[in-house]
Protein backbone atom coordinates (compact mmCIF):
# COMPACT_ATOMS: atom_id res chain seq x y z
CA UNK A 1 0.00 0.00 0.00
CA UNK A 2 2.93 1.96 0.67
CA UNK A 3 4.22 1.67 -2.66
CA UNK A 4 1.29 1.79 -4.67
CA UNK A 5 -0.06 5.03 -2.79
CA UNK A 6 4.38 6.65 -3.00
CA UNK A 7 4.09 5.62 -6.91
CA UNK A 8 0.62 7.41 -7.57
CA UNK A 9 1.86 10.25 -5.60
CA UNK A 10 -0.47 10.47 -2.84
CA UNK A 11 -0.67 10.46 0.99
CA UNK A 12 -0.78 6.98 2.34
CA UNK A 13 -3.25 7.88 5.27
CA UNK A 14 -5.49 9.69 1.87
CA UNK A 15 -4.98 6.75 0.01
CA UNK A 16 -6.01 3.63 2.62
CA UNK A 17 -9.15 6.08 3.05
CA UNK A 18 -10.11 6.04 -0.86
CA UNK A 19 -8.94 2.31 -0.64
CA UNK A 20 -11.08 1.11 2.10
CA UNK A 21 -14.19 3.36 1.12
CA UNK A 22 -14.09 1.59 -2.08
CA UNK A 23 -14.19 -1.77 -0.84
CA UNK A 24 -16.61 -0.89 1.43
CA UNK A 25 -19.04 0.53 -1.50
CA UNK A 26 -18.36 -2.51 -3.20
CA UNK A 27 -18.80 -4.98 -0.11
CA UNK A 28 -22.73 -2.58 0.45
CA UNK A 29 -23.36 -2.52 -3.35
CA UNK A 30 -22.74 -6.94 -3.36
CA UNK A 31 -24.81 -7.17 -0.58
CA UNK A 32 -27.78 -5.32 -1.66
CA UNK A 33 -27.65 -7.26 -4.56
CA UNK A 34 -27.33 -10.45 -3.22
CA UNK A 35 -29.36 -10.18 0.04
CA UNK A 36 -31.55 -7.54 -0.90
CA UNK A 37 -30.27 -5.74 2.31
CA UNK A 38 -27.31 -4.94 4.34
CA UNK A 39 -25.57 -7.93 5.59
CA UNK A 40 -22.52 -7.74 7.57
CA UNK A 41 -21.46 -4.72 7.21
CA UNK A 42 -21.71 -2.52 10.64
CA UNK A 43 -21.52 0.26 12.40
CA UNK A 44 -17.75 -1.28 12.60
CA UNK A 45 -17.01 -1.39 9.53
CA UNK A 46 -17.68 2.05 8.47
CA UNK A 47 -15.92 3.56 11.48
CA UNK A 48 -12.69 1.67 10.69
CA UNK A 49 -13.61 2.44 6.97
CA UNK A 50 -12.22 6.07 7.99
CA UNK A 51 -10.19 5.60 10.87
CA UNK A 52 -7.48 2.62 9.28
CA UNK A 53 -6.23 4.94 6.87
CA UNK A 54 -5.09 7.86 10.00
CA UNK A 55 -3.80 5.23 12.39
CA UNK A 56 -1.54 3.31 9.87
CA UNK A 57 -0.25 6.62 8.45
CA UNK A 58 0.26 7.76 12.40
CA UNK A 59 1.88 4.64 13.37
CA UNK A 60 3.77 4.02 10.16
CA UNK A 61 5.62 7.44 10.84
CA UNK A 62 6.35 6.32 14.06
CA UNK A 63 7.76 3.42 13.49
CA UNK A 64 9.53 4.62 10.57
CA UNK A 65 11.55 7.18 13.20
CA UNK A 66 11.99 4.70 15.37
CA UNK A 67 13.06 1.85 13.07
CA UNK A 68 15.84 0.75 10.81
CA UNK A 69 14.71 -0.74 7.12
CA UNK A 70 16.01 -2.01 4.36
CA UNK A 71 14.52 -4.14 1.58
CA UNK A 72 15.53 -7.60 0.98
CA UNK A 73 14.10 -8.05 -2.52
CA UNK A 74 15.98 -5.08 -4.01
CA UNK A 75 15.39 -5.62 -8.20
CA UNK A 76 11.34 -5.93 -7.00
CA UNK A 77 11.23 -2.84 -4.73
CA UNK A 78 13.53 -0.86 -7.94
CA UNK A 79 10.70 -1.19 -9.80
CA UNK A 80 8.24 1.34 -7.21
CA UNK A 81 11.06 3.91 -6.82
Amino acid sequence: MKGISGHFGVALPKFKIGFDMSCLVIAVVFSLSLFKGIVGIGVGTVVLAFLNGPLIGFFGQWMDRRLDTWSRWVKFSEKFD
